[in-house]
């Protein structure tokens, strides 16, 4: 919004703080050689009538020790961590500070350094100071004794490459995906996802919004995907990797869904990855991953960075800064676009951004960084990929040393994931054969032609992904002998543009711009993510769906509805490709645009709340299945069906309809209760089977929609022997959904020594705790439930070593075991033994 008013006749300065904030004859080298001083360099620019130089010198005073006025309390050592202006060039708006590393905040628990006091400095309040217009950090320095105090990375490619048996080094390419549609799947169709691309692939990401919706919860999700990695391991014969997202506000949340992930994937734990979503949740979720969980990969997602990275933007940080700075926090791997080779804005010399983060030394566009020997974080490219892009993006990247997660490029191929992996992993091979010189002297677009011609499943890629392959291999149709049109619409791939590029990421150098004479329009994916019919007040009263405006703006040639939609796809479900594994569900969960108004860059969306993430530890858990059990349109009509149920029984009970059976009590209440009497109309066949008569005594006839689950009252009868009076005395403990009092027994004893050995000898072992001391630091594992042999899990243990904790044992040596008491146990993943969950306990009576 433009400033009202007229401008002063009198140049307007900031408080001129020059003579203290700004010393211009430091040299740049020697603060380097003294490595007590952060350096960073930003672009910045004045607001008209401020000098350039006060401007500068107001800057570092608002981001160290001063504020606009002089304060009584400032003393000698307070000036002593100044930080200091030492260079301008206010004609190309650059300026350089220096900030001694005494200002920084540390840890009290154990002096560590931390990001987010350098960010606070760095890119804090001065981004709203009321003299400057803007300003933008393009590098930063971190001098070698203070880059030592952050964590860096534990992990990286090289253990991916470890798992998956490829050495040490020059591993080559991951090829990933991310499971599409990003929201929508429910657990069983991800787990058959996962198995269809582990077929092919490596290596399997959440999306960043996929967590715990409600009809997709993790406790439900997650052993699908271990089920689909055992299977694919032992068809394959070829380990497999996935990653799983942890993101949340709360940083217990987070450790409490890395515990349950790590007890479910059991001995498979190091090829399991912690994904975060380290922009929106910022750097203090990073280091609570990085910190409690060490061994795991740590995979960085920056979803949301474009709002200050972008070239668009003059604030913030460029994406160069921010992944720099992921890998100071401890990052193994982050996505850094794809170069401008696939969807997402970037350029070609983006390349510097993995030299910065895979070499010990390298080059930013104001300082060289020498990273004392910290570990590497990996480049994970994704947006737009598939196996066409991948051998130009390697030969400008010069290896292919990077983690590949293509989501439409594998989902979307026409043959399907599987071959839609082969066919990047074919991708990476065809260009190392042309750079290998196999097809002669030939350019490189002829070449991956060439290796086509003997590869169906990259060929597949070339009849699936052809606007691209028109693009990047022009004459492939008449090479490969196809004629024919193409389906699917392709991001923009412009080699004009990329020979223009700016050396840097987030240049202030706009590249050379080409129009086509065909107007460009995004995928036009409208008639699935845009309903203009839908009514706002209809929306906000039927409250199933979060409201967003946005102020938008389609790049020039693109049209406004098309775009829009685009966005509300990418937003939600979508991705710039029509995916194999949508369903009907998946589309019930569409982010829709509701409203646009083209002249005014006016959009609204609305999001259905089910798409939202919510907290394993206590968020609301719905079961994920088909429509089963006590359901009705009106939630008031589902409490007073609970309710009644309860009343009807009690009222039998007393005996207020005479000498009845429990059945006809039942009947005789529900004729005066309409609620109950719609449970009976609903839930046909637990009627007829349970109360028998009833349509004659209800005075109804129909037919019943709804299935009912098993009701055999002689198998009930049967079972009873079987369950002791105990299992129905629940404690606190037992009504939790999981707990972590685990890798060991309540009485120390270690899991794969769990049981009633009091009357199972064989599964006695050594007891490597001493009763009496302090029982182990508990790991991970689920707590809640019963030992196949009947034992509560909060009762089980090595019974010889702590007789204080032996109970009767009532099952019977022989007889069958008892079915467990919760909703579900979790018989998938493996006792520290290695013993699957499923055979733990009583193996001498049931294997």
């Amino acid at each position: 919004v433009p400033l009202q008013g007229s401008c002063s006749a009198v140049a307007r300065r900031a408080l001129d703080q020059s003579s203290r904030y700004a010393d211009l004859s430091l040299d740049e080298e020697e603060l380097i050689k003294n490595g007590k001083h952060l350096l960073v360099a930003y672009i910045m620019k004045p607001k008209a009538g401020y000098d350039y130089l006060a401007t500068a010198a107001h800057f570092a005073a608002e981001s160290s020790t001063g504020t606009n006025v002089n304060v009584c309390t400032t003393d000698d050592f307070t000036k002593s961590v100044d930080a200091l202006v030492y260079y301008i060039d206010p004609d190309n708006e650059e300026m350089k500070i220096a900030y001694p590393t005494l200002l920084f905040d540390r840890n009290i628990t154990d002096g560590r350094a931390m990001m987010c006091s350098v960010l606070t400095l760095s890119i804090g309040n001065n981004q709203g100071m009321g003299d400057v217009e803007y300003g933008k950090i393009y590098d930063i320095y971190f001098p070698p004794a203070y880059l030592r105090l952050f964590d860096g990375p534990n992990c990286n490619v090289v253990d991916m490459w470890r798992i998956l048996n490829r050495g040490m080094s020059n591993g080559g390419l991951i090829v990933g995906t991310i499971i599409k549609p990003k929201l929508g799947l429910q657990p069983k169709p991800f787990g058959e996802a996962c198995y269809a691309f582990w077929q092919g692939g490596d290596f399997i990401k959440n999306d960043e919004p996929q967590g715990n919706q409600v009809f997709c919860q993790m406790n439900e999700c997650i052993p699908e995907v271990v089920k689909a990695m055992r299977a694919a391991i032992k068809e394959t014969g070829s380990s497999k990797l996935f990653s799983a997202n942890i993101t949340a506000d709360d940083p217990n949340e987070m450790i409490a869904r890395g515990k349950y992930v790590l007890s479910q994937f059991g001995p498979l734990g190091e090829n399991c990855a912690f994904l975060v979503d380290g922009y929106v949740a910022g750097g203090t979720a990073i280091t609570v991953a990085r910190r409690n969980f060490p061994s795991q990969f740590l995979h960085y997602h920056r979803a949301g960075h474009g709002a200050i990275t972008s070239p668009q933007t003059q604030r913030g940080y460029t994406a160069f800064v921010h992944t720099k700075i992921s890998r100071v926090i401890g990052a193994s791997g982050i996505h850094t676009g794809t170069m401008s080779f696939g969807k997402m804005e970037g350029d070609a010399s983006d390349k510097n951004i993995a030299f910065m983060l895979q070499d010990d030394e390298a080059d930013g566009p104001y300082y060289h960084q020498e990273w004392e020997g910290m570990k590497q974080t990996t480049p994970i490219i994704s947006g737009g990929m598939n196996a066409l892009r991948l051998p130009a993006f390697f030969e400008n990247l010069g290896h292919s040393n990077v983690i590949l997660t293509a989501g439409g490029g594998s989902f979307g191929h026409k043959d399907g994931p599987k071959p839609g992996a082969i066919s990047c992993r074919q991708g990476e091979e065809s260009w190392k054969e042309w750079k290998a010189g196999k097809f002669g002297d030939v350019s490189l677009s002829d070449g991956i032609i060439e290796f086509a011609k003997t590869h169906e499943e990259l060929k597949g890629a070339f009849l699936t992904f052809q606007k691209d392959a028109d693009q990047i291999y022009p004459g492939w149709k008449e090479k490969l002998g196809y004629t024919g049109e193409s389906s699917v619409q392709a991001a923009t791939f412009d080699w004009a543009k990329k020979a223009a590029a700016a050396a840097f990421v987030g240049s202030r150098v706009a590249p050379a711009q080409k129009e086509s004479s065909v107007t460009r329009r995004a995928l036009d994916q409208s008639s699935r993510y845009a309903d203009l019919s839908l009514d706002e007040e209809e929306l906000i009263k039927n409250g199933k769906h979060l409201l967003v405006a946005y102020i938008m703006k389609p790049k020039a040639g693109y049209d406004y509805l098309a775009t829009a939609a685009h966005f509300a796809a990418e937003s939600s479900t979508g991705t710039n490709v029509n995916v194999c594994t949508t369903d009907d569900f998946t589309k019930s969960v569409d982010a829709l645009v509701y409203y646009i108004d083209p002249d005014n860059e006016e959009m609204k969306i609305a999001y259905p709340t089910l798409l939202f993430d919510r907290n394993i530890t206590d968020g609301d858990f719905i079961k994920n299945d088909e429509p089963q059990g006590n359901q009705a349109d009106d939630p008031n009509e589902m409490i007073a069906r609970g309710k009644y149920g309860e009343e009807s029984w009690k009222e039998w009970k007393a005996g207020k309809f005479g000498d009845v059976s429990l059945s006809d009590g039942i009947i005789e209440f529900a004729k005066t209760h309409e609620e109950l009497k719609g449970a009976f109309l609903t839930f046909q066949k637990d009627a007829d089977q349970i109360y028998p008569g009833w349509k004659e005594k209800l005075g109804y006839t129909g037919e019943s929609s709804v299935q009912a689950a098993t009701f055999d009252w002689a198998k009930k009868a049967a079972a009873a022997p079987y369950i002791g009076g105990w299992v129905y005395a629940k404690t606190e403990n037992l009504e939790g959904t999981y707990w972590n009092e685990v890798g060991y027994c309540p009485d120390g004893t270690a899991m794969n020594l769990a049981g009633n050995n009091m009357n199972h000898p064989e599964r006695i072992g050594k007891d490597s705790h001493t009763p009496g001391s302090t029982l182990p630091k508990s790991f991970y594992m689920n707590a809640v439930g019963y030992l196949p042999d009947g034992t509560a899990m909060n009762m089980a243990g090595n019974n010889v070593n702590h007789p204080e904790r032996i109970g009767a044992d009532l099952h019977k040596n022989g007889s069958p075991l008892p079915p467990p008491l919760k909703g579900y146990v979790n018989d998938i993943g493996y006792t520290p033994d290695g013993t699957p969950m499923n055979k733990a306990g009583n193996l001498s009576v049931k294997k």
